[in-house]
């Protein structure tokens, strides 16, 4: 996972599926960025290299959103593959979230 911060941009990029058995991992490398939400005006999480979310990654992605919503702080999935992006939007997190695909 690394990160890239331009332009009071933060931009995440998960490398990995967000899944149980990468949550303790996601945690420590999302929560330092959440806590510092003053410095940047949006959070982008890049899914380009994730082909895979079960629940908790779910519910970790919307955790994440409640956070950035009290913070006033925008938050964006890009690169989003077609398979995701259609659970997303079966789950009506497309409603949740704004998402831009591959």
């Amino acid at each position: 996972m690394n990160v890239d911060l331009k332009n009071r941009i933060v931009t995440l990029i998960f490398d990995t599926g967000i899944n149980s058995s990468k949550m303790n991992e996601m945690v420590e490398f999302v929560r330092p960025w959440l806590e510092r939400s003053t410095e940047y005006d949006q959070i982008v999480l890049d899914l380009s290299a994730t082909v895979s979310v079960d629940s908790m990654g779910i519910t970790f992605l919307i955790g994440i959103s409640k956070t950035m919503i009290t913070k006033r702080v925008k938050l964006k999935l890009v690169q989003v593959s077609k398979d995701i992006h259609n659970l997303f939007r079966i789950m009506k997190l497309d409603e949740v979230f704004q998402i831009e695909g591959k």
